[in-house]
């Protein structure tokens, strides 16, 4: 991940979910995120339509931005990440879900809740397409 990309994920709690509904309709929520070096990860009670879709295609994008920056050219900067997502289980919800309570110590009461982890890989940069603070992910030959 590079610099202007990690400033971005430091700087912002929340992504924008983009899931694909059962007839083929984009469905976009806002979602609060943790991450590591390698993939994003969200919660959300199961029977959300994001939920849902991404149960039925697992296909997602995600945009990540600062809703106050300026038009100035150096005032703006977003990650978009295309990719893939699942439902977390086990273990592995667990670890996720520390490291959810962790970015959000006002929602640690939600480590004990019924509500889901997700996780998307981040992927690797699309040098292509990014530049300067724009930076665009494409992860498991999905296209951004």
């Amino acid at each position: 991940m590079n610099d202007a990309a990690r400033t971005i994920l430091d700087n912002n709690r929340y992504a924008v979910l983009a899931t694909v509904t059962a007839d083929g309709a984009p469905w976009a929520v806002p979602v609060r995120i943790a991450f590591d070096d390698t993939t994003l990860y969200w919660m959300s009670k199961v029977e959300t339509v994001h939920s849902q879709n991404v149960t039925q295609d697992r296909r997602v994008s995600l945009v990540v931005f600062d809703s106050h920056q300026t038009s100035a050219p150096e005032g703006k900067g977003a990650v978009y990440i295309a990719t893939v997502a699942q439902e977390l289980v086990g273990e592995d919800a667990e670890k996720a879900r520390d490291l959810y309570c962790t970015r959000h110590p006002d929602r640690a009461d939600e480590k004990f809740s019924s509500w889901h982890m997700y996780s998307a890989p981040i992927g690797e940069v699309n040098e292509v397409k990014s530049h300067g603070t724009m930076v665009y992910f494409t992860s498991n030959g999905e296209t951004a």
